[in-house]
């Protein structure tokens, strides 16, 4: 699966659904780590503060 940003709800509940199940696998930059491969060229920096947006307000920013 390659991510992107997410363009509506559906994603968003499909990526907070996948964080949720990793979460255990590790905090933020490790699992950041493991996602990183699958990113679109070119929107890593997006891709980036959507997670890390999405694991604050799951997680909050820690």
């Amino acid at each position: 699966m390659k991510l992107s940003a997410w363009r509506d709800d559906v994603d968003i509940s499909d990526a907070r659904r996948l964080l949720q199940e990793i979460a255990s696998q590790g905090n933020r930059d490790q699992l950041w780590k493991r996602v990183e491969p699958y990113l679109v060229p070119g929107d890593q920096l997006k891709a980036q503060y959507a997670f890390q947006d999405l694991w604050d307000t799951l997680y909050g920013n820690a």
